[in-house]
């Protein structure tokens, strides 16, 4: 699934270097066909560019949480926050808790 939205976000990077092109944004057609591919992409590049955003802000929440207990404190509120939003199913694995794991 990630290979697909890797491409298709490769694709809009190379549809808005197209758009820059002079030679066509002075060709109409070609110019309002472009716009019409990324615009039929980019809402799907855009939710894609805030998955990944997420993932990483997790995984960097994950390794606080190998870290002190106040950096472990502010990890834990960082990972709720994220997988508490509404499709945000970036989390893909319980939170770890203290302890070894163990709940009380």
């Amino acid at each position: 699934m990630y290979e697909k939205l890797d491409e298709i976000e490769k694709r809009y990077e190379e549809l808005q270097q197209k758009m820059a092109d002079p030679a066509v944004a002075t060709d109409v057609a070609v110019f309002r066909d472009t716009m019409k591919a990324v615009s039929e992409i980019d809402d799907v590049v855009a939710k894609y560019r805030e998955l990944k955003d997420i993932r990483k802000r997790l995984g960097d929440a994950r390794e606080l949480l190998k870290s002190d207990d106040d950096m472990r404190e502010l990890a834990e509120m960082e990972i709720a926050d994220r997988c508490s939003r509404p499709r945000s199913c970036a989390c893909t694995s319980a939170t770890p808790r203290r302890g070894g794991g163990k709940s009380t």
